[in-house]
């Protein structure tokens, strides 16, 4: 296993994390103000 495959491998995850996790966010926070 090549460290740097492994390290993009984890980039790729966080971004994905962090993009469903800010829209969950952005729909919980439009429920609440709406």
């Amino acid at each position: 296993m090549i460290m740097s495959e492994k390290k993009t491998l984890w980039q790729k995850i966080i971004q994905v994390a962090i993009a469903v996790l800010s829209a969950i966010a952005g729909a919980i926070g439009g429920a609440a103000l709406s």
